[in-house]
């Protein structure tokens, strides 16, 4: 019996995702905020195109990353939720619901979110990964920050991309922590589908200040899509952070060598 049910769902899951019009992102990211400035942001890469669909960042508030089997729906419900100030928790407990994603209940395990917040001032984060997400999958959180991925090349991505945050001195700001973990992750190889050198084909970084309009976040760097065997698009966010940093007087001397 348990065999035949194991069979079932490996056909469901497979039909699903070959049928369904949504767009699947097996991605690493980071989704954090920083209690002290009232930046909040994210960062993330994957081994196809236009990566930044993930994500969503509210000003002052938050922001949320949706991948995986990528839902559009909940993504921008998540986004509501933050700027009416729920915590984190809340957010992706409603967004894996029914009454948010009315998917087929194979569809939801196949998704994977990040969500940090900023409520009151203190910081509040949580994830949630389907257990129909490819291996190697998961997710790691410290204070302000989540690390999520699915279909990647090893735990290593993770692993390193938090500890990569978490290092970053407070000093040099979250667009910095952000890149440095997501180099970090892309150092350990990335996307699976990716070769370990080039690890992702799109790669995205956006930051916002607590006062910034909608439109005009402070920082909001897509590298180009690139093709298989091309340039790195992780690598190609450096010099445009240091610039825009230059730009508006934040960058700290040593923090971006």
């Amino acid at each position: 019996m348990k065999s035949r049910l194991k069979c079932l769902v490996l056909a469901l899951t497979t039909w699903t995702a070959a049928t369904l019009p949504v767009a699947a992102h097996a991605t690493w990211s980071v989704v954090a905020v920083d209690a002290q400035t009232g930046e909040v942001g994210a960062a993330g890469a994957t081994c196809g195109a236009d990566v930044a669909v993930i994500a969503r960042v509210v000003p002052g508030k938050g922001a949320v990353v949706a991948q995986g089997l990528t839902s559009d729906q909940a993504r921008d419900h998540a986004s509501t939720m933050i700027r009416g100030g729920s915590p984190a928790d809340a957010v992706i407990e409603a967004i894996t619901s029914p009454n948010v994603d009315d998917s087929f209940f194979i569809v939801r395990q196949l998704r994977q979110y990040g969500v940090a917040v900023l409520r009151d001032g203190k910081p509040s984060v949580d994830s949630f990964t389907g257990y129909l997400t490819a291996n190697s999958r998961g997710a790691g959180t410290a204070t302000g920050v989540t690390v999520q991925g699915n279909m990647l090349a090893s735990e290593d991505v993770l692993n390193n991309s938090l500890a990569a945050y978490v290092n970053t001195p407070k000093a040099c700001g979250l667009a910095i922590a952000l890149l440095n973990a997501l180099e970090a992750g892309s150092r350990h190889g990335g996307d699976s589908r990716c070769s370990a050198e080039q690890s992702a084909l799109s790669a995205f970084l956006i930051v916002a200040k607590p006062n910034d309009p909608p439109a005009a976040l402070t920082i909001r760097l897509i590298a180009p899509n690139q093709k298989a065997g091309g340039a790195n698009p992780v690598l190609q966010l450096r010099d445009p952070l240091r610039k825009r940093l230059a730009e508006k007087s934040m960058l700290q001397d040593g923090c971006l060598p």
